[in-house]
């Protein structure tokens, strides 16, 4: 309900940047401060078993594997100065069922690591593994391997040097790995895939602070969406991936691209800044964020942007299913992507128009929920949660519209922001939604609260909206929503405006309502309802005929009523 605390937030990460920013790591003396900001990548604690083959106890892994034996790569003859390749010493360490460990050191890399076999481990204690001289693609391969473990490394990728780790693999932990040094235009920092239905990868405390260049969402051949992306899972991608405790920034094609895959993504406890395209992007039903945080802020992004491509658009989240691709290829996902208990911030963009929203749910979406989540938006004329209408992009090769419902469900969110015009909230076809308890102060010039677009049977109960325009609008083409409840209330929510002086009483002809209502089909359902009832409803009776291309904005600044009466505030707008 409205004014009720909020949930207690594990915000671990708000001094993430700045104070770990002076540690030094282990073995990497004189690092460019800039190439190593952020925390340190810690040392993990392992058995002190002795040299050669020995039993191994008490590996934290989640897919929890057996391994046979440990041994130290630098008796097979790896040099931990940096001074030759270690890739025939490493070679000759691997074997199925054994954990290799690199002491502290500086490991020099002349070749992609490639493991095949199952149950193989990589753990470093301070350990760094430098990429060669002008290398790209990938750095480390598992090939479909089962019960792959990386962990306690910083990969150097100072100079010309970028790559990435490519996971394909039925089971595998990754854990305490940082990146150093900016990556490259195009490519990935993880390429991922948990191939079998019932198997967990994990990718925990992982740390891209310079993933690449945010402005730069071509290769460098001029090639539109092929900039670098944090982490991507495709379509072979079936079980579960969990990110957890991780922060990935700057990247020119989204932080996670995490959407187009038929499997599930959980991103927990992790901080995303400055990503093109947006920080994460999830699919549906299994999908979730959840304690994050997300800050676009531009100002804070070096070299200070000058210009940008046509694809730069820094938006926070993004939730949609698949995208031009074919049945076979991706079967319709079950709805219901979730977004909780996370902060997201616009503070400062680069230019205009280049930041559609901060959450957007796009057209390939099914549904959404966000609760308890607080987003905050400096940015004019740029809404908080954009729902975007199903089918103005293809959805698939076969059908253009996504199947529904098509809701979006807002519980305990609150707004805020210097935002002037737009409007905090924006549904567009998006019936059945839900907006429980929210609180939006957005008082900017201008600024809308929640604008309903062609949209039937949308619920609004308690919460407190203030806004510099109107609180609510009702855009309505009669022709879509004709004979159904447009909005009902339960719980009649706080409505204020700063800017709206000229709102009248007895508003919603040719809309009509001040009659009771129900909401027919449950919570969310997206039915159409009629007769007597509470919640109140305002229906779209049909009174009217517009012109082609025309249609009615009701701006409401106020809603009263008792019983099964319902009194609306504002003014019709016509578009």
């Amino acid at each position: 309900m409205a004014g009720s605390p909020r949930p207690s937030r594990r915000w671990f990460l708000r001094s993430l940047g700045a104070a770990a920013s002076s540690v030094g790591l282990a073995g990497c003396s004189g690092l460019d401060p800039l190439d190593d900001a952020g925390s340190s990548t810690p040392s993990p604690t392992l058995p002190t078993d002795r040299p050669g083959r020995t039993a191994t106890r008490d590996v934290p892994t989640d897919f929890a594997p057996e391994f046979d034996a440990t041994v130290d790569v630098t008796d097979y003859g790896a040099d931990p100065t940096g001074g030759s390749p270690i890739d025939d010493a490493l070679a000759r360490a691997i074997e199925p069922g054994t954990l290799v460990r690199f002491p502290a050191g500086t490991y020099q890399l002349g070749r992609t690591i490639e493991l095949t076999d199952d149950r193989v481990g990589l753990v470093g204690e301070g350990a760094r593994l430098v990429l060669p001289e002008g290398h790209s693609g990938r750095f480390l391969f598992a090939r479909g391997a089962a019960g792959v473990l990386f962990r306690g490394f910083t990969v150097d990728m100072r100079g010309d040097r970028t790559g990435h780790a490519q996971l394909d693999s039925s089971g595998f932990h990754v854990e305490d790995v940082r990146y150093l040094g900016r990556g490259g235009l195009t490519g990935y920092a993880f390429s991922v895939a948990v191939t079998d239905p019932d198997g967990r990868g994990v990718l925990r405390r992982v740390r891209v602070p310079r993933g690449g260049y945010i402005d730069r969402y071509d290769d460098a051949a001029g090639e539109a969406g092929n900039g670098r992306i944090g982490v991507w899972a495709g379509i072979d991608h079936v079980g579960t991936l969990r990110v957890e405790n991780c922060d990935f920034r700057e990247f020119g094609n989204n932080g996670l691209y995490t959407s187009r895959c038929p499997g599930n993504v959980q991103v927990v406890d992790s901080y995303f800044e400055n990503n093109n395209v947006c920080s994460i992007r999830i699919s549906g039903k299994g999908s979730y964020a959840e304690n994050c945080e997300v800050l676009v802020d531009h100002s804070r992004y070096e070299p200070r942007l000058t210009s940008t491509e046509s694809g730069f658009n820094t938006r926070g989240i993004i939730v949609e299913q698949g995208k031009g691709m074919t049945a076979d290829e991706f079967p319709a996902k079950p709805a219901g992507a979730e977004i909780r208990n996370c902060r997201v911030r616009a503070l400062q963009v680069h230019g205009e128009g280049n930041i559609q929203s901060v959450v957007e749910q796009g057209p390939q979406a099914r549904t959404l929920t966000i609760r308890d989540t607080e987003i905050r938006v400096d940015v004019d004329g740029v809404p908080a949660v954009r729902r975007g209408r199903p089918g103005a992009i293809r959805w698939r090769t076969d059908r253009r519209t996504v199947p529904g419902p098509h809701w979006t469900r807002l519980e305990n969110v609150t707004i805020t922001g210097s935002a002037t015009g737009g409007s905090a909230v924006f549904l567009d076809r998006a019936s059945g939604s839900e907006i429980r308890d929210c609180t939006i102060e957005q008082p900017g010039e201008d600024r809308d609260g929640i604008v309903v677009r062609n949209s039937g049977d949308v619920l609004l109960t308690g919460g407190r909206i203030r806004t510099g325009a109107f609180p609510l609008a009702l855009r309505v083409d009669p022709t879509s929503v004709r004979g159904r409840c447009i909005l009902s209330v339960d719980e009649v929510p706080t409505l204020e405006t700063v800017g709206v002086t000229d709102a009248r009483v007895g508003i919603i002809s040719p809309l009509s309502g001040t009659g009771g209502g129900s909401r027919s089909g449950g919570s969310g359902s997206g039915g159409s309802g009629s007769g007597s009832g509470s919640p109140r409803c305002v229906w779209a009776d049909g009174a009217f005929t517009p012109t082609e291309g025309d249609g009615v904005d009701v701006g409401i600044v106020g809603i009263s009523g008792t019983g099964g009466g319902l009194q609306l505030r504002g003014r019709i707008r016509v578009e």
